[in-house]
């Protein structure tokens, strides 16, 4: 908890690199996150430059990555959620360059970065190439990885729905039905707490300094596979009212909190779901026919996400 102690710690151009205020929002949030450490563990030195470590937090474990200068300062800092180690040496490439588009070196590639997951996992790509969409599909399955159809399957994209919702914002800045640097209050119907005022390019560009997720999403309480799956409209709408809170530091702090705002403001703008604004405004007219916000509306194709163990 002691955030400025950590950041005395850092090497010169760590300290420039990653200001105090900024530190503080990253460490801050994350301690909200996962809560406290529990226990860590020395994993192994990597790349001749940096230590990892398996640390166990309250809600989760992860992998810390920290490298220190000949002064044992801290000059590199790296947290991702921690996975098992696999023993890919006996993981067999069935990738076959002659059956498709794509070149030897290409799926050598998709081979490297696939073979470290579970089985059951399957890999989908398009490559556009002077106009012309190629799709490359890989499927692990018995400790083998192989070429597979799936370029109709429906995966889950996780945060590259922001980009969905920003080209939505951009639509409506282009429509003239806002401005970026308009108000929300101005357009929301549910009431914000003293009417703080909250723009719309802040909440696109995650300098709101809202925090990363609302403090009434109680993580011990919710399904961390999906946490977001109960936060419906009147949960929002109570965040809105009673909870809001700006009192992250500095002018940057990714906010999942922001971009869900942004998208639930735009949709009551609309009277319309965010699923709907979608279909509208982007999936139809770029005629993505397998695309939804809404797992209930995918009836076949699905691919299901995995976590580390393999399990659905």
């Amino acid at each position: 908890g002691d955030y400025e102690l950590i950041f005395n710690m850092y090497a010169d151009p760590m300290k420039e690199a990653l200001p105090l205020d900024q530190s503080t929002g990253f460490l801050s949030t994350l301690n909200a996150q996962v809560g406290k450490i529990i226990s860590h563990t020395f994993i192994q030195y990597e790349q001749g430059t940096y230590a990892s470590y398996k640390v166990d937090f309250e809600q989760a474990p992860l992998s810390l990555n920290i490298s220190i200068d000949t002064l044992s300062n801290i000059n590199g800092l790296f947290v991702k959620p921690y996975t098992e180690p696999v023993d890919t040496t006996s993981i067999v490439n069935n990738l076959n360059a002659d059956q498709s588009d794509f070149t030897k070196e290409q799926l050598e590639l998709v081979f490297d970065q696939m073979k470290v997951f579970p089985n059951n996992t399957q890999l989908s790509i398009a490559m556009i190439n002077d106009g012309k969409v190629l799709f490359y599909g890989a499927v692990k399955q018995k400790d083998s990885i192989s070429f597979v159809d799936n370029k109709l399957g429906v995966f889950e994209i996780g945060s590259i729905s922001k980009v969905f919702t920003a080209t939505l914002l951009a639509q409506f800045v282009v429509e003239g039905k806002l401005s970026l640097t308009d108000d929300i209050n101005d357009y929301l119907t549910a009431p914000i707490k003293d009417n703080t005022v909250l723009l719309f390019e802040e909440l696109s560009n995650h300098s709101s300094v809202l925090p990363r997720l609302p403090s009434n999403l109680h993580l011990t309480s919710v399904d961390l596979t999906n946490p977001y799956k109960t936060f419906d409209d009147q949960a929002i709408k109570s965040y809105l009212k009673e909870y809001l809170d700006l009192s992250g530091k500095g002018s940057y702090q990714y906010s999942n909190l922001g971009a869900g705002l942004l998208g639930y403001t735009l949709s009551d703008m609309e009277q319309t779901s965010y699923d709907q604004l979608l279909q509208d405004r982007i999936f139809s007219k770029l005629d993505m026919q397998a695309s939804t916000s809404k797992l209930e509306q995918v009836e076949t194709g699905l691919i299901r996400g995995l976590n580390t163990q393999g399990d659905d």
